[in-house]
């Protein structure tokens, strides 16, 4: 009987030692074919196994930028955001990489995170002033406009979050822009704005958790502003998660 129960033991000794002679035959091209089939499919678990294999054994590979972005992006997904960032601080330091500018995206994501909204406004401003035509600036300057309004500097947050509607006017309709616009509004004190703002996004949305704070904006309004709202249409909304739409 005991001898029995020794069996799978001994099977699954057999599978590793075989599985880590596979992934050491396995070639850095191969390895990165692996990881990157792994994160399309969301395995993220697998795909940083794959992408540290890489990196460790093959530090002086030709894919070893696009190895570093992509492990970078997957601990991103695995909300390890101390080791993803130390990927995307090693792409953005490299002034000659290729991919600097989107590690320096990915910085300022990180960082919002990871609610090191400091640093993220402080990367947003570097992108800005070195990649003033990036194509990731409409994303950026919103997570600095998110990160501005958690430092509670609303004027800044709202210069942000009004630039990327006006600047970019294909992001106008994400729910999460107007969203943190109208709540930056309502900080801001501008209530007939911040209702405005918040019932078009309850209009497009009305899942959204905004019951709470828009009627809190409601007292604030005007009776006459109030009438023109009708608030009551949106009394039964119900709790639910905010819809980022810049997320990466």
């Amino acid at each position: 009987m005991k001898s029995l129960l020794f069996i799978p033991v001994i099977v699954l000794l057999v599978y590793s030692v075989c599985a880590q002679e596979v992934i050491d035959q396995t070639t850095d091209s191969e390895l990165m074919y692996l990881a990157q089939n792994a994160y399309n499919d969301e395995l993220y678990d697998v795909a940083e196994i794959q992408l540290k294999t890489l990196t460790e054994r093959f530090p002086a590979s030709s894919l070893i930028n696009d190895a570093r972005l992509l492990l970078g992006k997957t601990q991103f997904q695995l909300h390890k955001y101390d080791e993803a960032e130390q990927n995307f601080f090693a792409l953005f330091q490299d002034t000659g990489n290729p991919y600097r500018e989107e590690g320096l995206f990915f910085l300022i994501e990180n960082c919002r995170q990871k609610t090191a909204y400091r640093k993220a406004v402080d990367y947003f401003s570097i992108l800005k002033n070195q990649y003033p035509e990036s194509r990731f600036m409409a994303s950026a300057q919103y997570s600095a406009g998110v990160s501005y309004y958690y430092l509670r500097e609303f004027d800044t947050a709202l210069d942000h979050f009004e630039d990327v509607i006006r600047l970019y006017p294909s992001a106008e309709a994400a729910l999460s822009v107007r969203y943190f616009l109208g709540r930056t509004y309502f900080e801001l004190q501008e209530y007939p704005k911040a209702a405005e703002v918040l019932q078009a996004v309850l209009e497009s949305n009305p899942d959204m958790y905004l019951t709470d704070l828009y009627s809190e904006v409601y007292s604030r309004v005007s009776g006459s502003h109030a009438q023109m709202l009708n608030y009551g249409n949106f009394g039964d909304i119900r709790a639910a998660r905010v819809i980022d739409f810049f997320a990466p």
